[in-house]
């Protein structure tokens, strides 16, 4: 696998929700970096995990699940490159990232 790309918005939305947890504790701020780490770790291991939202034709596109956080990661695969296109909040729009894919 092609190392992981982060969509710029998706770098975005990870800085804006780890400065939200670090206004109300730093530790929970870096409990929350900790846990997109081993998200993608686990996409790096396992590409092929997640549950694949059938929905989008010009791209698999898989969420990942936090554990912790109600958090998910939404990875485009285009062949072997995988793109972040969102960590999304469990409250938003459930495709607001769709026009990230082309």
């Amino acid at each position: 696998m092609n190392p992981l790309q982060v969509h710029p918005k998706a770098k975005a939305e990870l800085r804006a929700a780890r400065d939200r947890y670090a206004d109300t504790d730093p530790e929970l701020a870096r409990a929350f970096l900790d846990e997109y780490r081993d998200r993608v770790r686990f996409i790096t291991r396992f590409p092929g995990g997640g549950y694949r939202i059938p929905k989008h034709t010009s791209a698999v596109v898989r969420r990942f699940l936090f554990k912790r956080f109600p958090y998910k990661l939404i990875v485009a695969v285009h062949g072997d490159a995988h793109v972040i296109l969102a960590i999304a909040h469990d409250g938003q729009d459930a495709d607001y990232w769709a026009a990230r894919l082309t």
